[in-house]
């Protein structure tokens, strides 16, 4: 059987147990069940508007206490506050919709893990909490021999069928490994260079805030990134830098090759 197809099953089976006693999904994606709240990330396919350009048939993560559309109600609307804004510069303003729409809604790299992690915990509170007190009956084979090799039996446990250059820790967070988010490099020439009053403003305005922007010290820095396609150029009269250098334009030297 295909593993993709198995896996499919799979999560499908654990959906079903999940929700096949009336459970509850709230609107803010917090369960209840007998006064236990159960928050936690999922990925979902995008399939809204304001940011379809960049996360078209992408899965993408959203975070706890928060729905998909939620989120879309909250671009559209930051947007809006970036359009009408005359302060912002031409150079920073091409880049702040896909800033904000990767930076508030980054791409999962692997959709079907943090689903499987996701409802296998949904499904183990929702069979733990049931609301069922009473315990069933546990019974043993009439036949003596069928009931030693029962008794003997041991647990399974499977290796994970993911590859594990990734983190399965539960729950997944905007921070785990297993989520593309933008370019750190980039996010920092955003932050301390090419937006820099825009980025502090961000921060504090009552509407762009609530997006979500980023803190690029805390992107790890990865060469598979979502890239804004920001482009520098190089200054060939710049041969100096102060401090770390990163905000150096210059040329540099590379050694001959003999």
């Amino acid at each position: 059987m295909n593993l993709q197809y198995f896996l499919l099953l799979l999560v499908r089976y654990i959906v079903f147990i999940a929700f096949k006693d009336n459970y509850v999904w709230t609107k803010n994606s917090t369960h209840e069940n007998n006064g236990l709240n159960q928050i936690s990330g999922i990925c979902q396919l995008y399939n809204g508007t304001i940011c379809n350009e960049f996360l078209r048939n992408s899965h993408v993560f959203i975070s706890p206490n928060v729905t998909i559309n939620d989120l879309e109600d909250r671009l559209k609307a930051a947007y809006g506050v970036i359009k009408e804004s005359k302060d912002m510069n031409s150079n920073c303003r091409k880049y702040a919709l896909p800033s904000l729409c990767l930076s508030s809604l980054p791409i999962c790299r692997t959709p079907e893990r943090t689903n499987l992690l996701y409802f296998a915990n949904v499904a183990m509170i929702t069979n733990k909490y049931s609301g069922n007190e009473t315990r069933k009956k546990r019974f043993l084979l009439k036949d003596p021999k069928n009931r030693h090799s029962f008794l003997k039996k041991k647990p399974v446990y499977y290796n994970d069928v993911f590859t594990n250059d990734v983190s399965s820790k539960y729950p997944p967070t905007k921070e785990s490994e297993n989520l593309k988010r933008i370019c750190r490099e980039e996010c920092e020439l955003l932050e301390n260079e090419l937006c820099q009053k825009e980025y502090a403003i961000a921060k504090r305005h009552p509407v762009i805030s609530v997006v979500g922007v980023e803190e690029c010290q805390k992107i790890p820095r990865e060469k598979d990134c979502s890239s804004l396609g920001i482009t520098i150029e190089v200054d060939d009269a710049e041969d100096c830098y102060w401090e770390d250098g990163s905000s150096y334009r210059g040329i540099e030297n590379e050694p001959r090759k003999s």
